[in-house]
């Protein structure tokens, strides 16, 4: 079936016609429209592109912001070997942070952690894949809504293609770091991924275990997990044994 419980009738309907059109399947629009100009879309992705206007209050974020990551800047290479990321956080340069609430608090999110990660793998290694390991939150990153705080990324050689990568953060005016994270970078030499089978997954939406994107956004405010716009992405959510779709 096609409807959920607590979810409107009209939208979950309309919504379905839109996968099956997208699927390839012929929809007589005019017996749901039956007044104004009808225009035939293609049902595949449209290539957009953004053209955003660069805010004249721009900060400077990164140790080396003109190029490099977004959140971190250029890293810099010390002569022991280590690679460093040093960068100024706030909410006027990463708006979207203001979204990421815990318990009252906005936090660095931990795919942050993920990102920054994989950056510094692709920068280390010289692209090619890589992967993250081991990702262990220590402390939690606490941005102040009015002020900025700093974080450090640093990456060093353990073993081979094996890089320990530890992050500190410091809050505005602190003169000591607090590490808050830790993880393993490790060159990949291939690009073998875990077989799944997707036929499992089947109808996976219409089960009745199956939360909706705005069940999962209630339970996770109930928690204290107080979600904004940018972090309220999930459509539906479907859970089985140890994995999730």
């Amino acid at each position: 079936g096609s409807l959920r419980r607590d979810e409107p009738e009209m939208l979950t309907l309309l919504a379905a016609l839109g996968r099956i059109y997208c699927a390839g399947a012929e929809i007589d629009w005019e017996t749901i429209y039956p007044s104004g100009n009808l225009v035939k879309l293609p049902p595949y992705p449209w290539q957009r592109e953004r053209f955003w206007i660069e805010s004249s209050s721009k900060r400077d974020v990164g140790f080396r912001h003109a190029e490099g990551h977004p959140l971190a800047g250029e890293p810099v290479r010390t002569a022991t070997g280590d690679w460093i990321w040093t960068a100024r956080l706030d909410t006027h340069a990463h708006p979207w942070l203001k979204d990421h609430v815990v318990g009252g608090n906005i936090l660095l999110p931990a795919s942050a952690f993920m990102e920054l990660g994989a950056a510094a793998a692709f920068a280390i290694f010289g692209g090619g894949s890589a992967q993250v390991e081991k990702l262990r939150i220590m402390r939690a990153a606490v941005i102040p809504l009015d002020d900025f705080g700093e974080l450090q990324a640093i990456g060093t050689r353990n073993a081979g293609d094996l890089f320990d990568m530890r992050f500190f953060w410091r809050e505005t005016g602190a003169e000591e770091w607090t590490q808050t994270a830790e993880c393993t970078l490790r060159r990949s030499t291939q690009n073998a991924q875990a077989a799944t089978r997707l036929t499992d997954w089947e109808d996976a939406e219409f089960s009745p275990r199956t939360i909706t994107g705005r069940q999962h956004a209630e339970l996770m405010k109930e928690l204290g997990y107080d979600f904004g716009p940018n972090f309220r992405q999930i459509d539906w959510l479907a859970l089985k044994e140890t994995m999730g779709l």
